[in-house]
C-alpha cells in the first residue's frame, strides 16, 4: 500500500486549532491507513489503497472542510518523493551554525520561471534555492533583527497558497515516520 505525506496549511496558527489525536482519527475516517502526526503543525504520514495523490489530495482537503470546518491547502508527497529529497542531500557543503536554519519550501505545482532563483535578499537574511521543480531549500541566517517572517513573506509574494515550508529536521522526521510504516 503506498505511502504519503500530507503537509497541510496553516494547521494551529491563528483560529485553526486541531489537536493532533482528532487529526488522525479523522485520516481514519477518510479511509486511510495508520495516520501518524508529526509535530502540530499539520504533517501526516499515512498509508492509502489509493495510488492517484490528486484523488488523496483532494479527498484530505474535503475532509479537512467537512469535518473541521475550514480549508487547508494540502500538499501530497509519496515516501518515495521524501526519499529522493533526503537523498539529493540539498544542505551538504553549506555553512552550518546555530544560527543559520534550513527549510523546505514544497511547491504544489512545478516551479515556473519565476522568481529568478538563487534568490538572495537585499539582507541578506535568507536565501532561496532551487532543489527541483518542486522543492526549494531555504536557507535564513537568525541575528537580532532577523528571523523567518521576511521569508514567509517572499515566499508568499511569489508562491501564495500553492506552497508549504518545513524545517529541515522536520523533513528528516517526516522520512523516517514514512520509512517506519
Amino acid at each position: 500500500m503506498p505511502a504519503y505525506v500530507a503537509l497541510l496549511r496553516g494547521i494551529n496558527l491563528g483560529k485553526r486549532r486541531l489537536k493532533m489525536d482528532e487529526l488522525r482519527e479523522a485520516f481514519v475516517d477518510w479511509g486511510f491507513a495508520i495516520p501518524q502526526t508529526i509535530l502540530a503543525s499539520g504533517n501526516v504520514v499515512f498509508a492509502s489503497q489509493q495510488v492517484d495523490p490528486a484523488i488523496v489530495k483532494a479527498s484530505i482537503e474535503a475532509g479537512m472542510q467537512a469535518s473541521f470546518g475550514f480549508a487547508s491547502t494540502t500538499l501530497i508527497r509519496s515516501s518515495a518523493q521524501i526519499a529522493t529529497l533526503i537523498d539529493a542531500d540539498p544542505i551538504s557543503g553549506l555553512p552550518m551554525d546555530k544560527d543559520t536554519k534550513f527549510h523546505v519550501t514544497f511547491l504544489d505545482n512545478p516551479l515556473s520561471p519565476q522568481p529568478s532563483l538563487p534568490y538572495v535578499s537585499s539582507s541578506p537574511d535568507f536565501e532561496v534555492h532551487r532543489i527541483d521543480d518542486l522543492h526549494l531549500l531555504d536557507t535564513v541566517h537568525l541575528g537580532p533583527k532577523t528571523g523567518t517572517l521576511d521569508l514567509m513573506d517572499f515566499l508568499g509574494k511569489h508562491f501564495a497558497d500553492s506552497a508549504t515550508t518545513r524545517t529541515w529536521n522536520t523533513v528528516l522526521k517526516i522520512h523516517a515516520k514514512l520509512e517506519s510504516l
